[in-house]
Order: C-alpha cells, then sequence, then structure tokens
C-alpha cells in the first residue's frame, strides 16, 4: 500500500503542530512552576531573616540555646507577680489578674488548639502545621492578628515578646522558629520595631511539671568538621509573593505544614531510632564539645549562629539532614528555618523528622540537657474547646465609672472603676503647660492615679484609656481644671550690686549690675521680669530687660542688667547715676501684675 506524498506533508505538519503545543504547554508549565518558586535573590532574603533572628537572640548559656527560650519559672514571673515584677516570693495565685503588674506580659501563643487546656494568660491560639480543622499559626489572619496582638501590646505599655507553648517542647519549635524569622521582616509582626520570640521550656509538660528523666544509651563521639559547597536547593513555593513579608510569611507557613494540606512538613521531631536514617546530622550546639551523635551518617557540628550565614557552604542541602540540639526546642527552630529554605529534612524512610525530639539526652543520657522540669508544681488552667467564645479573652474591659479631680494647683487624681482588673493610661494637655503622659501598668479593678508637676489654673483635657491583661482596650475623655491662688505676688528689688563682667566689657565702658528680686509673701511668683526704663547722665543700656522664672514663696532669684557709656576716650566719666527699673509677675491663676 503507497502512501501519497501529500498525506505524508499533512501528517508531517500535523505533528510538528503537536510538538509545538507540546512545546508551548511545556514552557507554560515551567514558567508557572518558576513563578511559584524562590529566585535566588528570595532565597537570600529568606536566609538572611533566618539568620538575624538565629544571631540576635543569641545567648552563649546552655550550649547557646538560652536565648531563645523561656522556662516556666520566668513566665510565671511574668504573668503573676503581685504587682513587682521579677519576684516570685510575691505570687498571689492570680495570673494577670488583681494587682499583677502588666507591663512584662508577653503574647503567649498556643499552638495547639486541639486540646482542651490553656496555661493562664494565653492570647491566641492555633494549630501548627494545621490540618482539617485550619487554625494554622502562620496564615495570613493568624499573622495578621498576632501583629495586632503585639501592637496593642506596645500600646499599652505591655512586653511586645511572644512566646510559644505546645503540649510539649519539641511540637511548639517549629512554630517558635516560624515567628522568629518572620518577625525580622520589617513591619511583619509589629508595626514599629522587632518583637523576641522564645519557645517555652518543655510546654504544657513543663508548665505541670509532667516530664519525665530522659535516659538513653547510644554512643557518642566528637563531631567532624563542616563540609560545604553545595548548589542551592530548588524550592517550587512562595516565589509570587509580592514583598519581604508575604514571603516570609508563605514560607514559614508552607515549611510548617503537614504533607496532606500540601506544605513543606517540617515535621515535630524524630524518635531517637530514626536519626541514624538521616545522611547527616548537625549538631547546633555551641562551643567545644566533647561528644555528639555518632551513628547517624555524617556527623557536623555548625553553632546555631552559624547554619545560614552562608549559604549552603555548612551543610549539604540535599543529603537527607537531622540537627541535634541540647534540647528540642532550639533543634526545631532551626529544622524550621532549613525547610523554608528547601534543605532536605526527611529521615531515610522518607517521613519529616527534621531534628532530635528529645533533645540529645534522647539520643545519649550522658550529653547535657537532660529532660528535667523546674520550680514547683503549678496547675494549668481549664477552658471549653478551641471553637467556644471563650477560648481566649478578646473582650475589651468597660469603664463603669470615671472622675478627674483636683487635688490641688499641682496635683490631681484619676479615679475608675472597670468590668475587670486593667491599667490605666492618661494622656493630657493643657493651654501653655507640658503635655501629661502616665501609665500606670498594674491591674486593678479600681484605681486611683494621682498626678503631679501641673501647672496651677489650668483647664487639663484628655484621654484615659484601661487595658486589661490581654491589652484589650476601652477609652473615655476626661477634663479638670487646677486650682489656683488669686493675689499679687509680694515682690521687693534688693540694692544693686555693680561689677566689670570682664576686661573687655572694662575697656568698652560696659557696667554690669546685678538687682535680686526676693518674694516676701507665700505664694509663687510666676513669669517673673525685670526691665530698665530710664537712666540719667547719659548711661545707655546694654542689657536692658530679664527673665527670672518661678519665683517659689520665701524665695529670690537674680537679674544681670548690663549698662554703657561710662568710659570716654580710655577714662571713666560717670561717677553715678540715677536708674529706674519696672517688674512684671504672674500669679497661680495667671493674672498679671506690675511692679512698683
Amino acid at each position: 500500500m503507497q502512501v501519497s506524498s501529500k498525506l505524508l506533508f499533512r501528517t508531517a505538519i500535523i505533528m510538528l503542530g503537536m510538538l509545538l503545543m507540546l512545546g508551548l504547554y511545556m514552557s507554560m508549565s515551567s514558567s508557572v512552576k518558576t513563578a511559584k518558586g524562590m529566585d535566588s535573590t528570595q532565597w537570600e532574603k529568606v536566609r538572611g531573616y533566618v539568620d538575624k533572628y538565629l544571631n540576635d537572640q543569641y545567648n552563649a548559656a546552655d550550649d547557646g540555646e538560652a536565648g531563645y527560650l523561656e522556662g516556666k519559672i520566668t513566665i510565671q514571673d511574668r504573668l503573676d507577680n503581685g504587682g513587682v515584677l521579677g519576684l516570685s516570693a510575691v505570687h498571689n495565685a492570680t495570673y494577670l489578674g488583681e494587682g499583677d503588674d502588666a507591663a512584662n506580659a508577653p503574647v503567649l501563643v498556643d499552638n495547639l488548639m486541639q486540646l482542651t487546656n490553656i496555661i493562664p494568660g494565653t492570647s491566641f491560639r492555633c494549630r501548627w502545621n494545621a490540618g482539617t480543622d485550619g487554625g494554622n499559626c502562620l496564615s495570613t489572619s493568624s499573622a495578621a492578628t498576632v501583629k495586632g496582638l503585639v501592637d496593642a501590646h506596645a500600646a499599652a505599655g505591655f512586653s511586645t515578646d511572644i512566646i510559644v507553648y505546645c503540649g510539649t517542647g519539641h511540637t511548639e519549635a517549629p512554630t517558635a522558629g516560624a515567628f522568629g524569622f518572620f518577625a525580622q521582616v520589617p513591619g511583619a509582626l509589629a508595626t514599629s520595631g522587632t518583637p523576641k520570640v522564645y519557645a517555652m521550656k518543655w510546654g504544657r509538660a513543663g508548665w505541670t511539671n509532667s516530664l519525665a528523666t530522659s535516659t538513653a544509651a547510644n554512643a557518642s563521639a566528637g563531631p567532624e568538621t563542616s563540609a560545604g559547597g553545595f548548589a542551592a536547593p530548588t524550592n517550587a513555593n512562595c516565589g509570587s509573593s509580592p514583598d519581604d513579608v508575604e514571603l516570609v510569611r508563605c514560607m514559614a507557613n508552607w515549611a510548617l505544614q503537614s504533607t496532606s494540606v500540601g506544605g513543606g512538613n517540617v515535621g515535630n521531631g524524630a524518635v531517637t531510632a530514626t536519626v541514624s536514617g538521616a545522611g547527616q546530622t548537625v549538631d547546633v550546639r555551641t562551643g567545644t564539645l566533647t561528644n555528639g551523635v555518632s551513628s547517624a551518617g555524617a556527623n557536623i557540628q555548625v553553632p546555631v549562629t552559624s547554619v545560614f550565614d552562608l549559604g549552603q557552604a555548612n551543610i549539604s542541602p540535599t543529603a537527607t539532614t537531622i540537627i541535634a540540639s541540647r534540647t528540642p526546642m532550639v533543634g526545631g527552630i532551626v529544622a524550621e528555618g532549613a525547610k523554608m529554605l528547601g534543605y532536605n529534612m526527611a529521615n531515610g524512610a522518607g517521613t519529616a523528622n527534621s531534628f532530635i525530639s528529645g533533645g540529645l539526652p534522647a539520643w545519649n543520657a550522658g550529653i547535657a540537657g537532660i529532660q528535667v522540669s523546674e520550680g514547683s508544681t503549678l496547675a494549668t488552667q481549664t477552658i471549653t474547646a478551641y471553637t467556644s467564645p471563650a477560648k481566649v479573652d478578646t473582650v475589651n474591659p468597660s469603664i463603669t465609672s470615671s472622675s478627674a479631680t483636683p487635688t490641688s494647683s499641682t496635683t490631681a487624681d484619676i479615679t475608675r472603676v472597670t468590668s475587670e482588673p486593667a491599667t490605666s493610661k492618661i494622656a493630657l494637655t493643657g493651654p501653655g503647660a507640658p503635655a501629661v503622659n502616665v501609665n500606670n501598668t498594674i491591674l486593678n479593678g479600681t484605681k486611683t492615679t494621682s498626678l503631679t508637676g501641673l501647672v496651677p489654673g489650668v483647664t487639663y483635657t484628655g484621654t484615659l484609656t484601661v487595658y486589661d491583661a490581654q491589652a484589650n482596650s476601652s477609652s473615655t475623655a476626661i477634663s479638670f481644671t487646677t486650682t489656683c491662688v488669686a493675689g499679687k505676688p509680694s515682690l521687693s528689688l534688693s540694692a544693686p550690686a555693680p561689677f566689670w563682667g570682664s576686661y573687655a566689657d572694662y575697656l568698652a565702658g560696659i557696667l554690669s549690675v546685678n538687682w535680686t528680686i526676693s518674694n516676701t509673701g507665700g505664694t509663687v511668683a510666676y513669669d517673673v521680669t525685670l526691665t530698665n526704663t530710664s537712666n540719667t547722665n547719659g548711661v545707655t543700656m546694654v542689657v536692658p530687660s530679664a527673665s527670672l522664672g518661678t519665683i517659689a514663696g520665701g524665695g529670690s532669684a537674680t537679674a544681670t542688667l548690663k549698662y554703657g557709656g561710662f568710659v570716654t576716650g580710655g577714662y571713666t566719666t560717670i561717677g553715678s547715676w540715677r536708674t529706674v527699673n519696672t517688674g512684671t509677675a504672674k500669679d497661680e491663676c495667671g493674672t498679671l501684675y506690675t511692679y512698683p
């Protein structure tokens, strides 16, 4: 059977068309994938923010982990201090309640919202790796909520620190890292400044002393030197983000998410039995180490502050990686950063076990940092499920009554009653008077704040704002007028004391005279001035007036006036003259008087 050349030609045209369409499809698919993935510039930005967090909060104590963790005793002092910060002895069994000072209260984030108990003082609840119930901690809405809480804390004069906790230490760690890295982007988690981010030591288990001492018998050995020179990993997520804030949030959120919801799945830590499946174990403790993880592939020590300072030069992005640290909290923080940058954090079985869930003590009991709880047992506060409106306090306190009462010409009391313990922040202005800004951060249901240093006879107007323990707020307008004592102050002018102020003044014939004005009465003289009005014998004025400010009752002040014309042709030609001065002063009510 023969096929015509025309048919072959048509077939060739059709095949060529199909190839062209296939090429176009492949090109379009490739471009879409590239648009979703980070390019080298974006990757470097994310690396920089990850590295910045690890370096800015670094503290050398505890093998370089202290800067990223806060224990329950420290947190308890911040939540329950009886009105005095930092002294555990003053705990009064209330958490950010009556008498507590909220100035050091953090934004406390629970990242395991499906549990029905929380640590008292919790500000926000989310789920670290999301899932079918949603609520993921680094979603756009969650990030906006946490930023709102941080900004509210700043406005209230509270701490802007973010502390993340979960059921245990290892499940909170990636979320703490995600918030920490994200916070480094200007404007991401605070309108102004960069909030610090901490993981709570051991989470709820540490809070309630339900931790068991770790026991393990794996071998230990000194870490090997770092390898380097690897190519940048490819990451097909978040490349279309319009700015640094969305880029880092997107990558942090992606790294947290489980595979079932299309995320990077940094995981919540590896059990010790699976550590040996890693292609490399990276020990991020600092200092000179005498022990490490010896049987988990290639073992390298890269201090936590150096893991991401040189791109891929420190650890291989393609080898399966386990992060080893003194505690699981810091291991999970570093693992989250590595996953955001596309490093391979799965073990040999392909599951997401990116750090040792119990910390190095779970691998070898001889390594420092054995899991033990600290301090006395503290009860948890239980609430209903996450879906209940009672999950966290988001209700503004109400001001049931308020008053502003002047108590003297320079003092006033601001008293208010609120529906719950709250702080008092007062902002006032008055004509010709310095602005008044007072923030009393002690939580009280009924509070009187005393103002001092006010100006007599001034009407002050402004705002009283109250903040509850979660920086929910309400405001009301306040106004008052300070009292004043009317009447002309009793002022007298002393005998003059003339002198030559300098040799240059002597040559120029300029004589200085000190005049002392005394307040012989009991009321204060305000805005006192002295002005020369006339002189005899040809004396002229060089400095004709002076302001003496405020002279208290029984007090005095000195003004220096300068007179000219005393020397002619190198000789003193004036031996005496008559001078006349006038003065002015105001009483407390602002009434102006002249003297004599």
